[in-house]
């Protein structure tokens, strides 16, 4: 006899009328039979809500909370607060989609194989063009927490130079929820906040079982969060990069990462630089620049030390001129580099 546990299906909703239809339909139509569906409507002014209500009446799986707007953080943790201990969780984002066997073939896996949790990869979709990328081990797989600590942790920070690096994202994963009932996603940080609560969730895992099946869609719509301009972007950058410090220290594996989080830390300016320049940046945001040049000589993450293993080409050019500190030929860069960026959106 097959065991099936309840498999709860976390969707935060805000504005997604356009989408959020798909999506709930993929994750009712399963065929895995035992699974609840929690929405949490985050304040949403359009249509969103009737559709999930008009399924929500056909279909007992489904259940809708909602919150006034506090973002997704907030709302993925009340989702959370009703999972039940021996009950499994997951992610999905409202304008994504599950292939319909899916959660059947995971959790038959997971449950075969004694895991409790799995991973597996995205196909990201864009207009007509799809990209699918593997994880870097063979289907079947199966991490046990040394390895989660070694090698799955590590590729979430920063590839090595040539290898493939890991998004850390919630919502290509499921987890056993006793093991990650004291996790939560932190409400005050607006970007990557995937990144910080899979770091903590992994590392508490026993073992994750790898299935290299495409199953979960990324359906992207136009530019991301992250590629319009944001007014407290440096700020927003620096909170995170704490918090990931804080969950790297605290799942004891920051020691293992320091050289990997480097080239990070580098990145996390050259990010910040872009914003700046970004098409709908006003004017005067360029000036901004001086404090990006500022906190990056004051960062102790920073140091004299060069990590050749984990820099990044396209990285030289810009630390050597952070490091300078030559604010115009930066700004000649990344203004240079927004004018590519936009000329390939436009084809």
């Amino acid at each position: 006899m097959i065991v099936r546990p309840k498999l709860n299906v976390i969707i935060p909703l805000y504005n997604a009328e356009k989408y959020i239809e798909k999506c709930l339909l993929s994750i009712v139509n399963q065929t895995y039979e035992n699974i609840n569906v929690i929405v949490i409507d985050d304040g949403s002014t359009d249509r969103s809500v009737d559709i999930v209500e008009k399924i929500a009446k056909r279909n007992e799986k489904v259940q809708l909370l909602r919150q006034a707007n506090s973002g997704v953080s907030k709302a993925r943790n009340m989702g959370l607060s009703i999972v039940k201990s021996g009950e499994y969780v997951t992610f999905i984002d409202s304008d994504d989609y599950m292939d319909e066997d899916s959660y059947r073939i995971l959790m038959e896996r997971m449950v075969r194989e004694n895991a409790q949790g799995v991973i597996f990869p995205f196909c990201r979709e864009l207009a007509d063009k799809k990209e699918i990328t593997l994880l870097p081990w063979n289907d079947g797989t199966v991490l046990d927490n040394i390895r989660i600590q070694s090698e799955l942790i590590p590729k979430m920070i920063a590839e090595v130079v040539g290898k493939d690096t890991i998004s850390g994202s919630v919502c290509r994963s499921i987890f056993l929820y006793d093991v990650i009932e004291h996790i939560n996603f932190c409400e005050n940080i607006n970007i990557q906040e995937d990144l910080i609560f899979c770091i903590e969730a992994y590392s508490k895992l026993k073992n994750i079982l790898v299935d290299n099946n495409v199953v979960y869609h990324y359906v992207k719509h136009g530019v991301t969060t992250t590629e319009k301009y944001r007014a407290k972007f440096l700020q927003e950058s620096l909170d995170l990069e704490e918090g990931i410090v804080e969950s790297l220290k605290k799942a004891t594996v920051f020691d293992k990462v320091t050289e990997q989080y480097w080239n990070k830390r580098i990145t996390m300016y050259s990010l910040c630089i872009s914003n700046l320049f970004r098409y709908d940046a006003p004017y005067e945001a360029k000036y901004e620049i001086d404090g990006i040049i500022e906190s990056f000589a004051k960062d102790p993450y920073i140091g004299k030390k060069i990590y050749w293993k984990y820099f990044e080409r396209r990285m030289i050019l810009p630390y050597i001129l952070l490091k300078i500190k030559a604010k115009f030929l930066l700004s000649a860069l990344y203004s240079r580099k927004e004018k590519i960026r936009q000329k390939k959106l436009s084809l």
